[in-house]
């Protein structure tokens, strides 16, 4: 695997580095899902509110099902605590 590839997937995985707290890393990585959800909110109509929430959840969810056996392979771990992207989709 190509570096890129590799820093791409550890981004996303840790919620651009969140994840990678050594204090509450689930808690840290969630507020990119809190961030969305509040830009979404304040920025946008109301009637958009809704399917954005839900492409951002289906997104998200994707993303967790695709990357978590790159993350259980890189963190040598089946349940690596810095990959984060399950605690932004549950928030």
């Amino acid at each position: 695997m190509s570096k890129f590839r590799q820093f791409i997937y550890l981004a996303i995985g840790t919620s651009f580095g969140l994840g990678l707290s050594p204090i509450a890393p689930g808690s840290f990585g969630a507020l990119v899902g809190v961030a969305y959800h509040v830009a979404i909110v304040l920025w946008l109509p109301a009637s958009w509110h809704l399917p954005l929430l839900v492409i951002g959840l289906a997104l998200v969810a994707l993303a967790n099902h695709l990357l978590t056996p790159w993350a259980v392979e890189y963190w040598k771990n089946e349940d690596p605590g810095n990959f984060v992207l399950d605690e932004v989709a549950g928030y």
